[in-house]
């Protein structure tokens, strides 16, 4: 691959002595990863952007914005402020739009290590400065800025946030600005040829050096030849590394005053490249899912299956990936002869894989070695992503190590920042890992965490956990529902979750992500689902219809199945009418869309064609993988690799999907009079029956506050006898809402549009317990107002 470090263009003059007024303040210094150089309140390390006003004049910066939108046409606009004469400031580039000038300023959007557009625009909108078309990748801990008299950024080792960056520690030396190599994909025994680019910054350049090794053998130091202006070349010889193996390099330059520099930057030793490199194809492999390859020295190949984890490097469709470190991850699978691992990459060059999403920084390969049809975890998160629930991506790819054969696994994304951004949840939430029975003494087999906001406590969560933990006070728990959570995430979640059967998310990884800066609001994240699908570690039986061991749909609720099994989630959701008629219409939608009634022809059937689809193309590496590693007391004993597979599937879809559709559309149904309707686990839930396409709603109540706009809001109302499922319905017109999948309206209840939910709670003018938000455009206007259904078709008007 090749892999180039591009000169940037800076619009607009940056020499300091010779600007005044408005042009004398400029996007100085950023750092784009910051892990450890600059800590805000509370010992929080984000990244950060400093302005400078170089002038001899005082700059009012109201109306500036700073943007990574390279249109212009949006950015986050600075307050109402004076930036002195020779004055920095510092802005944290957060995304939790701050804006109070009494205290630190917080941008609306985060920056990417990996590269990104970023400028600074004055108030009337021209280019203060800009970093086009991107600036480069950035090595954690090193800030990125000018220095006087000189147009083009340069990287600071010792950066200098609210001071000149002339002070810096380490003056930065010469400007290596690309480097690159050819041919980009050497064939075995081929030489490589290493290309610098480079530019003095203070004096003239007097050594270029190329530092490479051979996979992991020791390093060579060759001193490149200038073969034109600011281009130097060295060769590595073919006969440097065999098929299969890959070549890394670096390159460092010294000038005449001993100043230093070198590319990769390596600004922290475990967070970032240390060379670029190429892997010498080896023997052809061809396979129906993408190939990770992943090298690791033999004698860290056992820390690589510990806590302790590996240094190696990876490589994908041709790009490769230094300095990675490889981890186990899992509590209960971690026994397992064959493993799951964690993966991160470097911080400056985040892993471009084939899955949804951008790059990430922290990724996972899942085993999936107790499921002899590797599916079951896919197909939770699969069908929660489908629902609309915030689930990881998590698909099949044959991994190799070290040239040869390693697994079959799945690419599956971790619980973190990285997941709920991709989701457009706001990343400063907080998300807490396995809560386990969501109860105040933290009670957890999955090992209770907190994965984000690491710098405050858990009081958040206890504030949630003693409002649910209240069994038979009815009235306590549906305010804390109703006033804490997001009923409709809550309601879509653990639907899906029923229906798949999730086993562990009782007592165990039930995720939960709070969005503290926001809504305010709680919801579930899906993680950890590998014990689904009739799947359990402790019976090694697939059961889909056991009503008293953990198929009925009320599972986690009080007086359902075992003792231990009670989370206090289910358990109010359950114990609330209002939620449990949500809870069972949305099981039913999710029924007739997913899961489809009992005689459905074959190939119209969703799940079964996802399931033969994913089989098609994971078989040949599912045969290598079980003949590598053998199968458990999970895999049909006395079937051969190539039949395990096979095997699998059969008893999936006839021990658990077929019947597991019988349970919900006939036993569980509110048409099966042979079972009393109840919330034990000797009842019928009453699950209902279909909704009527024609289910229409009244547009009740159009509420305005005159000098209040965020206390706008408009009243639906389900005059039917049954509750209505609108996720994905839309209000139209003046006002616009998406109501999100999982909202449904009971029997002869109302819900609550508004323009701001924060605002709205906290007047105490409202008590309505229902409402969603927040919708955009006004109601200070009258104009009519449209219920469209997810067919599109108008159910309700409202006229203002």
């Amino acid at each position: 691959m090749i892999r180039v470090l591009a000169v940037l263009t800076i619009l607009g003059s940056l020499l300091p002595a010779q600007l005044e007024g408005a042009d004398a303040v400029t996007l100085s210094e950023f750092m784009a990863s910051n892990t450890r150089t600059l800590a805000r309140e509370k010992n929080l390390f984000e990244d950060w952007i400093e302005l400078r006003n170089s002038g001899g004049e005082a700059v009012n910066l109201e109306g500036w914005r700073l943007t990574t939108d390279p249109s212009h046409l949006r950015g986050w606009k600075l307050p109402a402020l004076t930036l002195s004469a020779g004055a920095h400031l510092v802005i944290w580039a957060s995304g939790k739009d701050r804006r109070d000038t009494n205290s630190s300023l917080h941008t609306n959007f985060r920056l990417g290590s990996a590269g990104e557009y970023l400028a600074l625009l004055r108030s009337e909108g021209s280019v203060a400065t800009e970093f086009a078309p991107k600036y480069p990748p950035q090595s954690p801990d090193v800030s990125y800025g000018f220095l006087p008299g000189i147009t083009q950024a340069v990287f600071f080792a010792s950066p200098t946030p609210g001071k000149a960056n002339e002070s810096t520690l380490q003056y930065p030396g010469p400007r290596i600005l690309s480097v690159f190599h050819s041919p980009q994909l050497p064939k075995p025994g081929e030489s490589v040829t290493i290309t610098a680019r480079a530019a003095p910054l203070s004096s003239e350049i007097t050594n270029m050096t190329l530092h490479w090794r051979a996979s992991f053998h020791h390093e060579t130091n060759t001193i490149m030849a200038e073969s034109g202006v600011g281009v130097w070349t060295a060769v590595l010889p073919g006969e440097a590394a065999q098929k299969g193996e890959f070549l890394r390099w670096r390159v460092t330059a010294t000038d005449k005053g001993s100043h230093a520099s070198q590319l990769p930057v390596f600004g922290n030793t475990t967070l970032s490249s240390r060379y670029f490199g190429v892997v010498i194809p080896g023997n052809s492999i061809t396979s129906a899912l993408p190939i990770f390859e992943l090298f690791l020295p033999s004698q860290q190949l056992r820390r690589a299956n510990s806590e302790q984890g590996a240094r190696g490097c990876f490589n994908y469709s041709g790009e490769f990936y230094d300095n990675v470190f490889v981890k186990v991850r899992g509590n209960s699978t971690a026994g397992f002869p064959k493993k799951s691992h964690r993966i991160e990459f470097p911080h400056d060059h985040p892993f471009r894989h084939p899955g949804p999403g951008g790059r990430v920084k922290h990724t996972s390969l899942m085993a999936e070695f107790g499921d002899p049809t590797y599916l079951r975890q896919h197909l939770s998160f699969w069908m929660q992503e489908q629902a609309g629930s915030a689930a990881p991506f998590h698909y099949p790819v044959r991994v190799q190590l070290n040239g040869e054969f390693w697994q079959l696994a799945m690419h599956s994304e971790v619980l973190g920042e990285e997941l709920l951004t991709r989701h457009h949840l706001d990343g400063n939430g907080a998300l807490y890992k396995a809560v386990g029975t969501v109860t105040p003494d933290f009670s957890s087999t999955g090992g209770f965490e907190k994965k984000t906001r690491k710098q405050e406590g858990p009081e958040d969560y206890l504030e949630l956990a003693h409002a649910l933990n209240q069994s038979g006070r009815q009235k306590e728990r549906r305010a804390a529902l109703f006033g804490m959570m997001n009923v409709p995430a809550v309601i879509n979640y653990l639907a899906m979750a029923r229906l798949t059967q999730e086993d562990d998310d009782i007592w165990a990884n039930m995720s939960l992500y709070h969005d503290n800066d926001g809504t305010g609001e709680w919801r579930p994240v899906p993680f950890d689902m590998n014990v689904s699908w009739g799947f359990s570690f402790g019976s090694g039986q697939v059961q889909a219809r056991n009503d008293r061991f953990r198929s009925h749909p009320f599972f986690g609720a009080s007086n359902v199945g075992e003792s231990q099994g009670v989370n206090q989630v289910y358990d109010s959701v359950v114990e609330v009418p209002e939620t449990r008629s949500m809870l069972l219409r949305r099981m039913r939608t999710l029924l007739d869309r997913y899961w489809q009634p009992p005689g459905t022809p074959l190939a119209e059937r969703v799940i079964e064609q996802h399931i033969a689809a994913l089989t098609n193309q994971l078989w040949a590496e599912a045969v290598l993988d079980r003949a590598k590693w053998g199968g458990t007391w999970t895999t049909p004993q006395n079937a051969a690799p190539e039949e395990m597979l096979s095997v699998g599937v059969r008893e999936l879809l006839k021990k658990f999907v077929e019947p597991r559709r019988v349970h919900f559309y006939i036993t569980h149904s509110v048409t099966n009079s042979a079972r009393p309707i109840g919330i034990t686990d000797a009842d019928n839930v009453g699950v209902p029956t279909a909704q009527p396409s024609g289910a229409k709603l009244v547009m009740s109540e159009i509420i305005r506050s005159p000098g209040r706009p965020a206390e706008s809001a408009v009243t639906l109302q389900n005059p039917n006898a049954f509750a209505v499922d609108i996720s994905s319905w839309r209000l139209t017109g003046r006002v616009k809402f998406t109501f999100e999948p999982g909202t449904v309206i009971p029997s002869g209840a109302t819900l609550q549009v508004c323009a701001d939910l924060k605002a709205w709670r906290s007047s105490p003018a409202h008590k309505t317990e229902f409402v969603v938000g927040n919708f955009r455009g006004s109601l200070e206007e009258k104009e009519k107002l449209s219920l469209k259904n997810d067919r599109d078709k108008t159910v309700a008007l409202g006229d203002q």
